[in-house]
């Protein structure tokens, strides 16, 4: 007996302990919790109101925070309201000891003065559901079941009565959290609380290069686009780039993007990923690819591009975006602007048209003097240059003309006329041409007239010149006469 007494009043101790333990370590929660549900008010089923409270003395990041509804089986999840940053540097805050508050449209209808922090799709059964609030990392933060709810903490709570709201308990301003909803709220009428106590902070970080480029792109493949089409980045620095830094989405679904694997681009160099690799499905037309960074800066783009012909690829060549019949994944872009002529045909060069090259044409021997043409099938004269060939016998080259002319046996007979001689080359007659040399020149008289008007005038001019020369030297003259006289004198 004494031994059952003890072990008895041991178990009563335990529960005690426990109860104890349970409602000073889990009674106040240094989390957020949810704080108030109201399930619909007694004018409309709809008017629906959730808020949460920071249960601590410090704010608390609730980015990409989701309030989740959940059936009573938990086997339906509806997503009420996630709180997404403006980007991937931005956190979001919620302040100590401060509410969050999403209400639906009906509710705000209402309550018309009452400005909520978001609106949510009415969803919340009246009889039995579950609100769970989950973390960036898809992990539950908080649970509260009611009615039947077969996941709530510990036990569900009752469903509220007629008008009511599902109101946790406070203790001293705190909210209490036993993890057991049976114990932790009850059914009380609607408190509103104050919401807007969100703020945010950024996150200091290094923009990744502006060097990575989308170069081209496989929008409409040949046959099935599945598996064939891709997006092509290349690399345009001296530097290896780390791809985990960036994303690629599209512009007519940019809430739908691929994270770029952790994987390294060499420098100058290419990389692709197919639409099985991304995800994404590349539309036909009217559309541009994007390139990010994981903070949402855009690094470089697509232009937009219309109707891609199949098999045609979009890429980036001479810094203009324009479409080439020649896709070069993973390699230097090749300008093709028309569509490469099947086997057996040709493209015509007046028109641009493919044309086929007949059987008849292959199968025929070309004519001497000509080649075939390997792209048109077709013969053509061989370029032989003229100095190559040689005149035939009997005939001899024109040094003007270049061209081949006949010696004839009648002008090699026939002797040629007085002051001419045969030309041995051509067999032509041509003048003699007589060499330069001394000439035989011989005097010749001529008699002269006395009554020639260029006589008298000539004699008149002599006469003149005369005169005068013996004027001017007068003094010598007479010097040299009077020199002269003296001279005979002595003699």
């Amino acid at each position: 007996m004494t031994s059952v007494t003890q072990l008895l009043a041991l178990s009563i101790f335990s529960i005690l302990i426990f109860q104890a333990l349970n409602s000073k370590v889990l009674a106040l929660s240094n989390a957020v919790v949810i704080d108030q549900v109201q399930l619909g008010s007694t004018t409309s089923a709809s008017a629906e109101y959730i808020s949460l409270f920071n249960n601590s003395t410090a704010a608390i990041e609730v980015t990409s925070w989701s309030i989740v509804y959940s059936s009573s089986s938990d086997n339906t999840q509806t997503n009420l309201y996630t709180l997404v940053p403006p980007n991937k540097i931005t956190k979001i805050m919620l302040k100590p000891m401060s509410h969050f508050v999403i209400t639906t449209a009906e509710f705000n209808q209402s309550n018309a003065s009452y400005d909520a922090d978001a609106t949510f799709k009415a969803s919340l059964a009246t009889t039995s559901g579950h609100i769970k609030v989950i973390n960036s990392e898809k992990q539950a933060v908080d649970v509260l079941g009611w009615g039947s709810a077969v996941a709530a903490e510990y036990q569900p709570t009752n469903a509220p009565t007629n008008g009511k709201t599902l109101q946790r308990k406070i203790d001293d301003g705190m909210r209490v959290d036993t993890n057991n909803n049976l114990a932790d709220f009850s059914s009380q009428a609607l408190v509103l609380s104050t919401p807007k106590n969100l703020f945010e902070e950024q996150l200091q970080y290094t923009k990744p290069s502006n060097d990575l480029m989308i170069t081209e792109i496989l929008p409409n493949a040949i046959g099935t686009d599945s598996s064939q089409e891709f997006i092509e980045l290349f690399n345009a620095s001296d530097q290896p780039i780390p791809l985990k830094d960036y994303k690629i989405l599209l512009s007519n679904n940019q809430e739908k993007e691929f994270l770029l694997p952790d994987v390294v681009l060499a420098p100058r160099g290419y990389i692709s990923f197919s639409d099985l690799e991304t995800g994404l499905t590349l539309p036909s037309s009217l559309a541009n690819v994007i390139l990010k960074d994981i903070y949402d800066n855009e690094i470089h783009k697509t232009d937009g591009y219309v109707d891609a012909p199949e098999g045609v690829a979009w890429a980036l060549i001479n810094d203009v975006w324009q479409y080439t019949y020649t896709p070069t994944r993973n390699a230097e872009n090749v300008l093709l602007s028309a569509k490469p002529c099947p086997v057996g045909e040709y493209r015509n060069e007046d028109t641009g048209a493919c044309r086929k090259i007949s059987a008849q044409q292959i199968a025929k021997e070309c004519d001497d003097g000509y080649e075939r043409n390997t792209d048109t099938g077709r013969c053509r004269k061989l370029a032989v240059p003229a100095a190559v060939s040689t005149c035939k016998v009997g005939q001899i080259r024109n040094p003007e003309t270049n061209r081949c002319r006949n010696i004839t046996s009648a002008n090699e007979s026939k002797p040629c006329p007085s002051g001419q001689e045969r030309n041995l080359e051509t067999g032509r007659c041509r003048k003699v041409v007589t060499p330069a040399g001394p000439l035989n020149i011989k005097d010749i008289e001529t008699p002269m007239k006395s009554d020639d008007p260029k006589l008298w005038i000539a004699g008149m001019a002599a006469v003149f010149v005369g005169g005068y020369g013996v004027f001017e030297w007068r003094k010598e003259i007479l010097g040299m006469g009077s020199l002269l006289k003296a001279k005979f004198m002595l003699n």
